[in-house]
């Protein structure tokens, strides 16, 4: 190989070609005066302070047709050789493979040799730092919204999902779960910067267990450079009084993303995709469901009511403490560690009921004193006949009846509210304006009674 380096270094301290043909001894005059016509024409200047191997150099001055598609990118290649179990022979093979280089194995292996001191290749460690920000974000309707950010420490790039502040475990695990999917891959150990919650602590081991994963706990002291990391980008949407600050970070850390891993062009995000083809595991093909045990009591519907919906029971267990064991897919009932039944889980908040068939008894079941279809037309029919009409319509517009009775035993009690005559008055202008609605009923009977009473 030709000493480009020593030729070009010679020719800067203001050697002519004979002088560095005598002080080399090993080129002749003509590869000298060649090599200096060819790194004119090329346009290549010497730097002997981001200095490069003579291969490289080479390949500079000689490019050849189809240089680019056999050239790679030292730097990568370097950081792949940091991973666990890499080898030269296993990462020229893969780029081989995949049409990424020309270059022969020996001519591979010149290169990485020359390199090796050139890059400082970072420890793998197969972990991901977590830094959990509370109230991260407000917004101007009031709303806040936390942030976790995560760091991988061998490529350096970082990460971050939100959560709302609403001290729930479920909210705490979807945003931990959110976070594995915004990386995208699984690494064998989390590490919680600062002391995770005791809140928190046992329902995020099982999680973590759950995809293979390690917790750990680090002061903040040990991880100085990542919370630096998190301060700066903190800072920069600190000033930022719309609503678009969960954009400006992602800009932040996009930024901080793309910025060189070593001293060239090799970055932050090239880096994760190395490790996350070569050593992190995959996420599984679904999700951790988080299993929450409420005690719950059954209301005068026989219904239970978990986030403003409700579920169906057996009539028997009508007076029972229940328990419900609680996931993101399905609620299940339970009697003394015995399953009374499982439900598919509704929208939260949204009212909606899940009613099954074999929970549903005829009024002729009911014991005298408990509510049902009868006594709640009974009840009405003392009121008056609109009132009567407007229960029934009520009470049929359901699939079944037993949903609509928290809904019908509401409106009757209006009539001690208020007055029964307003509440008789008000079911019929519903009927009259065919809107026979709770919310119609209410609204006229709540805006009858100010105007009496202002």
């Amino acid at each position: 190989m030709t000493p480009y380096n020593d030729i070009f270094r010679l020719k800067q301290q203001g050697m002519n070609n004979s002088q560095i043909e005598h002080a080399l001894g090993t080129v002749s005059r003509k590869t000298i005066i060649t090599t200096l016509k060819l790194a004119e024409e090329k346009g290549f200047v010497f730097n002997a302070d981001a200095a490069m191997s003579d291969t490289e150099i080479h390949r500079i001055l000689h490019r050849k047709k189809d240089h680019d598609q056999r050239a790679f990118d030292i730097e990568k290649v370097m950081f792949e050789l940091s991973l666990p179990n890499s080898t030269v022979t296993s990462v020229w093979n893969n780029y081989k493979e995949n049409n990424k280089s020309g270059y022969s194995k020996s001519m591979f292996q010149l290169l990485i040799r020359e390199n090796r001191e050139k890059y400082t290749l970072p420890a793998y460690q197969s972990c991901v730092d977590i830094k959990y920000i509370k109230n991260g974000f407000s917004f101007r309707n009031g709303k806040k919204i936390s942030v976790l950010f995560a760091k991988d420490r061998h490529s350096g790039k970082v990460f971050f999902t939100t959560a709302q502040s609403d001290e729930k475990t479920r909210t705490w695990i979807h945003a931990l779960i959110g976070l594995m999917h915004q990386i995208g891959a699984l690494p064998d150990c989390i590490n919680f910067v600062g002391q995770l919650s005791k809140k928190y602590k046992a329902e995020t081991e099982d999680c973590a267990g759950y995809y293979g994963m390690s917790v750990t706990e680090t002061p903040v002291s040990k991880t100085d450079a990542f919370i630096q990391i998190v301060n700066s980008a903190m800072k920069e949407i600190g000033d930022i009084s719309d609503d678009s600050q969960i954009w400006a970070l992602r800009l932040a850390l996009k930024e901080y993303n793309t910025q060189p891993l070593f001293s060239g062009r090799f970055n932050h995000e090239d880096a994760f995709e190395c490790e996350k083809q070569a050593v992190l595991r995959k996420l599984p093909e679904t999700d951790y469901d988080l299993v929450e045990y409420v005690p719950v009591s059954v209301q005068s519907n026989r219904h239970i009511r978990v986030d403003g919906c409700y579920y169906s029971v057996p009539f028997e267990y009508r007076h029972e403490k229940l328990m419900a064991f609680l996931s993101d897919e399905y609620i299940q009932i339970s009697y003394l560690n015995t399953v009374l039944c499982t439900h598919r889980r509704l929208k939260p908040g949204t009212g909606k009921y899940s009613t099954l068939p074999e929970h549903v008894v005829s009024d002729d079941a009911v014991p005298f004193g408990e509510i049902s279809g009868k006594s709640l037309r009974l009840w009405a029919a003392k009121i008056g006949s609109n009132t009567l009409q407007a229960i029934d319509w009520l009470l049929q517009k359901k699939t079944y009846e037993v949903q609509a009775y928290k809904v019908c035993e509401t409106l009757l009690h209006y009539s001690t509210k208020y007055t029964p005559a307003l509440l008789e008055e008000a079911c019929q202008k519903a009927i009259e304006t065919n809107n026979v609605t709770y919310q119609f009923i209410t609204d006229y009977c709540k805006n009858k009674a100010f105007k009496i009473f202002s």
